[in-house]
């Protein structure tokens, strides 16, 4: 069966295959390698640290990789320094066509002296080869720790680019400079950079969400945007803003670690580490949100086990303080009739994941 499909199919099946994967076809035979060189098998390229480790990474294996970097559009980079100035130096030579590019875990860049000066390098050139991007993911990223620095992320990106992710990265740089971003619809970033002028500018354009990602590890200053300021912004058309916090909070003041504001149009809440945030906390916190509320996520593990009344009842307290949920995940138990009548009293309530250790259907 094989050997009767047609180049362009297997190129298509081959386009699912890890780059590991990838670059073995190319040495089954001749139809598969002409298959494996088609431009669309290439079109995204994940590499993390695990594939450096790996027994099976080898010149070779580099090489098949490295030479099809000119068909990637969406690159992935989770690796740590040393290897990513080695890949970011290859792909800034070879990468013009991205529409997307991701990448994590480069930090700190102090450590390696004199190739501190050069990363920096590399990333800029790779930017500026790719003004076409259309998304940015930059996580735990420090491109460097001088101001002098320009932004890699320059106005020629402003046409094109429609999400970008900055998450302790670009420490040293001032949130105002991406001002010029107009085409924005989506931004991500941590609660310590919020930036009252870049969202009001923004949002007057075209962003429509701003997702703040709350974690220990992050870095920049902090700017506490007050209720008159939130309401200011939210005044804009359909903008919400999503509130993720993937870190442990103290018990004894709940309310100053949710850095919410009433006047900001809330959408999502997720979060985990937090079992013992209790949920009659969570609901007065949430109150002021009831006319935007869509997304109440926790991740959390359980703290109590068992199935209680009060949980089915504070689920049904969430459900009618909340008209507009439409998913709903906590880490209470839920039974088989609070289930029917939540999703009764809610049709909009269209997602209802419930945990294994959660489950209590079978009461």
């Amino acid at each position: 069966m094989w050997d009767s499909l047609p180049e362009y199919m297997l190129a298509e099946i081959f386009a699912y295959l890890d780059v590991f994967d990838r670059s073995a076809v190319c040495n089954v035979c001749r139809s598969w390698k002409n298959a494996a060189k088609h431009p669309d098998v290439w079109n995204w390229i994940t590499l993390t640290r695990e594939h450096f480790e790996s027994s099976k990474y080898g010149a070779d294996v580099a090489c098949i990789i490295f030479n099809n970097m000119k068909y990637c559009k969406a690159l992935t980079l989770d690796l740590s320094v040393s290897e990513g100035l080695h890949v970011t130096e290859v792909a800034s030579r070879f990468c013009k066509n991205l529409k997307h590019l991701k990448m994590m875990s480069m930090s700190p860049l102090r450590r390696f002296g004199t190739k501190f000066e050069l990363f920096p390098r590399t990333f800029f050139t790779l930017f500026e080869k790719n003004f076409n991007l259309e998304s940015i993911d930059l996580d735990n990223v420090a491109l460097c720790y001088s101001t002098n620095h320009p932004l890699p992320i320059g106005p020629r990106h402003a046409k094109t680019l429609r999400k970008l992710r900055l998450i302790n990265s670009m420490v040293t740089f001032s949130p105002s400079s991406l001002m010029y971003l107009v085409n924005l619809t989506e931004l991500t970033m941590s609660p310590n950079f919020l930036h009252y002028s870049l969202i009001k500018h923004l949002s007057k354009h075209s962003l429509k969400r701003l997702n703040l990602v709350d974690r220990s590890n992050v870095l920049g200053h902090s700017e506490t945007l007050s209720e008159f300021k939130w309401e200011e912004i939210a005044s804009q058309k359909d903008f919400r803003v999503g509130y993720f916090i993937m870190k442990k909070m103290s018990f004894l003041a709940p309310s100053r670690k949710f850095l919410v504001s009433p006047g900001m149009p809330l959408c999502s809440v997720v979060y985990n580490n937090n079992s013992w945030l209790p949920y009659t906390a969570l609901l007065k916190l949430l109150g002021p949100f009831s006319s935007t509320l869509e997304e109440l996520v926790d991740f959390s593990l359980s703290k109590d086990g068992g199935w209680t009344d009060s949980g089915d009842e504070l689920l049904m307290s969430l459900v009618k303080s909340f008209p507009h949920l439409r998913t709903l995940s906590l880490r209470v138990p839920i039974s088989t009739g609070t289930l029917l009548l939540m999703v009764t009293l809610r049709e909009n309530l269209i997602n209802l994941p419930v945990r294994e250790d959660m489950n209590a259907c079978q009461r």
